[in-house]
């Protein structure tokens, strides 16, 4: 003997979960049928962050994996990190923070403001750096150190050389050279500030250039 009133709610348990089976596979394979793409400073990005999403619109809305994705989209040339996400009921919006140029790297290619190098040429930017290899990062924390101090009296830097030896050397906008040598490089550069304030300011038009490279004092190259 069967309970009928049992065989019944077991029938609908059944029916449900295999409509809920088709639900979820209808779910997952639900297109991506907008992207939206934020945050780009570089337009041909819209077009390759495009591309590889195309790579993953086959998996659906729910089965695209977004991880392999947003690998994929932090491999391009001027993306920092991507954050992608699902948004009801078919758009994936994938937000960029791409690198951002800091100067032009002299042996060719941008050094970026976090100090990473890309080769790329994005034109004419007023700060270059020029340093032996895998001394971008150096270069430009030094950039944003020296720039502080020198910003005080009112002075931007031009370029910044290190040479294979570990020497430092300073092109101001102003057209003076500092050298500043291998050792104490803040502790001169500061020396030197305090110098431009003090007297060397009132001849800067005259100044070619000014070395640092004592353990007190500097001497001064004038202009003929």
């Amino acid at each position: 003997m069967f309970d009928l009133t049992i065989l019944r709610r077991f029938r609908w348990y059944i029916l449900g979960a295999i409509g809920l089976s088709f639900l979820l596979v209808s779910m997952i394979q639900m297109p991506i049928e907008t992207l939206e793409v934020q945050g780009v400073r570089h337009s041909e990005l819209s077009e390759q962050v495009l591309e590889r999403v195309l790579n993953y619109s086959d998996q659906g809305f729910f089965g695209a994996k977004l991880k392999p994705l947003q690998a994929e989209i932090e491999s391009l040339k001027w993306v920092r990190r991507a954050a992608i996400k699902r948004q009801w009921p078919n758009q994936l919006t994938v937000k960029l923070f791409e690198h951002i140029p800091l100067a032009q790297w002299a042996s060719g290619g941008i050094i970026t403001r976090s100090g990473e190098l890309i080769d790329s040429e994005e034109g004419d930017l007023p700060l270059y750096l020029s340093g032996p290899t895998d001394s971008e990062k150096r270069l430009a924390t030094m950039y944003y150190q020296m720039q502080e101090q020198l910003a005080e009296v009112s002075l931007s830097i031009q370029g910044i050389s290190l040479a294979e030896r570990g020497s430092w050397c300073l092109d101001l906008t102003n057209g003076i050279r500092i050298e500043l040598g291998r050792e104490q490089i803040l502790k001169r550069l500061g020396r030197f500030t305090r110098a431009w304030k003090a007297s060397l300011g009132r001849d800067g038009q005259r100044i070619l250039y000014v070395d640092m490279r004592y353990n007190s004092g500097l001497s001064v190259g004038w202009r003929k």
